[in-house]
């Protein structure tokens, strides 16, 4: 367990190992400081989104955006400006190993949670569309869980004494949750690549059935001139797929869901528009999956294969 944990944290730019007394404060600092600056730039993107709504004037989700910006700005400025005294973890007195290991999951339990607000916030500004009550009360939800991190990690390094919160140890787990789709972070005219062959975006939809997502990207038209699509969901137990448009398809013969639809492409942007879907999935070695959504009178089926998320590559916009 503890070479694992030690692998882990080979990963993370400054790591500490927290073994050595006179390293220990330069240990911290550099793991703060990196942690900062993370968060920094979580808050400049979430500023260039908020800019983007007011210019566009929509002002559904702007003061909630202001407000996790100050939360975000808030947290960053803590970790950065964080003072010790002599004694906790920076006493010349022995520190018992089980708080130096619980540091380290501590350091490894941010890194995750840093990713994860990282990949909401790339999704936010990448979506091309409002961000929806789900959107914010999910960065809402990762800003909480930092906050509790911060707060609980600096506790132990203050009195070199292991966190016994269920809530804290929880967080600690090192077994933490798949990570998104990197599909989830397309937007309109966006690069990517699947095993090597290349596609770009030329249409977008996210249809959100509560706290679930679900990110449709058309790539363009096959050979016989079926639209070809990318699925990917915020539900991991969903699988990412390559689906080609049919004329039936076996999602369709399910109960429909109803959802709302965010739709961009080249003739505009749509919000909040009413829809309906059936999905399915084949846990079978074939892979198969297919999708259906009615749209006023627009229907579709779909129907095709699972992708691998670690065979896709994401490049970012054409134009930039």
């Amino acid at each position: 367990m503890e070479q694992r944990v030690r692998t882990e944290l080979g990963r993370i730019p400054g790591f500490a190992d927290y073994r050595r007394k006179e390293d220990r404060r330069d240990d911290d600092k550099r793991i703060r400081v990196g942690i900062a600056d993370t968060l920094s730039k979580q808050v400049d993107a979430l500023t260039r989104l908020n800019a983007g709504l007011v210019e566009a004037r929509n002002l559904t989700q702007i003061s909630r955006i202001e407000r996790a910006i100050g939360q975000i700005r808030l947290l960053g400025d803590r970790v950065r400006t964080a003072t010790y005294g002599y004694g906790g973890l920076f006493t010349e007195n022995s520190v018992d190993e089980q708080v130096l290991d619980q540091l380290r999951h501590f350091d490894l339990a941010l890194q995750r949670e840093i990713d994860a607000l990282a990949a909401l916030v790339t999704g936010l500004s990448s979506a091309g569309s409002t961000p929806t009550d789900a959107d914010v009360a999910a960065l809402n939800t990762e800003i909480t869980r930092l906050s509790l991190l911060i707060d609980s990690r600096t506790q132990v390094v203050d009195t070199a004494k292991p966190h016994q919160d269920a809530d804290v140890l929880s967080l600690l787990a090192t077994n933490p949750p798949p990570p998104s789709s990197p599909l989830l972070s397309l937007a309109l005219g966006d690069t990517f690549s699947v095993l090597g062959e290349n596609y770009q975006t030329d249409a977008m939809m996210t249809l959100i059935d509560g706290d679930v997502r679900f990110h449709l990207a058309r790539v363009g038209e096959n050979k016989q001139g079926a639209g070809q699509w990318f699925l990917a969901s915020s539900n991991p137990e969903v699988p990412s797929a390559f689906l080609v448009e049919n004329e039936t398809d076996p999602a369709a013969a399910q109960p429909m869901k109803s959802a709302a639809a965010n739709v961009h492409s080249g003739k505009g942007k749509r919000d909040g528009v009413s829809a309906q879907y059936a999905f399915t999935a084949n846990a079978g070695d074939d892979g198969a999956v297919s999708f259906s959504y009615v749209i006023g009178d627009e229907v579709r089926h779909m129907a095709g294969r699972r992708v691998n998320d670690i065979d896709v590559e994401v490049y970012g916009s054409a134009t930039s």
